[in-house]
């Protein structure tokens, strides 16, 4: 067996910046060039970005 199942790979992989409104349910999302995914998603596979609070320090 090689590689990762799918039910063990990360959901989310990290916040990515909202580069355009298309419709109400349609973004367009700053990517990364390594990146192979479609800039466009439905407002459905999106999470809001909370920061950390600051007692916590920055998470990477």
């Amino acid at each position: 067996m090689t590689g990762k199942g799918k039910k063990l790979l990360p959901k989310y992989d990290r916040p990515f910046e909202i580069s355009a409104k298309l419709s109400p349910v349609t973004y367009r999302l700053r990517l990364l060039a390594s990146y192979k995914l479609h800039p466009v998603v439905n407002i459905a596979h999106l999470q809001p970005y909370h920061s950390s609070p600051p007692e916590f320090g920055e998470r990477s």
